[in-house]
């Protein structure tokens, strides 16, 4: 992480093993519809930084900055707190960190934040 203020976007590594659920790897469709947005919107990856993390737990830089108990991805993570527009999406991480958590409300953030084009309704 180079950049303190710089929005970290978390995402599960794909491919994953889920002893609980069942044989076979598997990915995270939520993480895939960000995925998407980061292959047609470079902007995005050029404007936040972007974490993989492992399906097990402690999921490293995301439980220190999110909080133990709030591991799940995708996640959107704003180290140094709210920007002037994520308020209305945001909820406390650890320290001064404030974290997205909802795919949805991650898009939107994504959206107004870096004027991409709306999702069709």
């Amino acid at each position: 992480m180079t950049d303190p203020a710089q929005p970290i976007l978390f995402l599960l590594r794909p491919d994953f093993l889920d002893p609980a659920t069942g044989d076979g790897a598997f990915f995270c469709p939520h993480c895939l519809r960000l995925e998407g947005l980061l292959s047609i919107y470079p902007v995005l990856r050029h404007s936040l930084q972007i974490c993989y993390v492992d399906f097990p737990k402690p999921r490293g830089a995301l439980a220190q900055l999110a909080g133990a108990e709030s591991q799940s991805c995708p996640q959107l993570v704003l180290p140094a707190g709210d920007d002037e527009l994520s308020g209305r999406w945001s909820v406390a991480g650890a320290a001064d960190a404030r974290r997205i958590e909802n795919t949805a409300d991650i898009e939107d953030y994504l959206i107004l934040r870096y004027g991409l084009s709306d999702r069709h309704p």
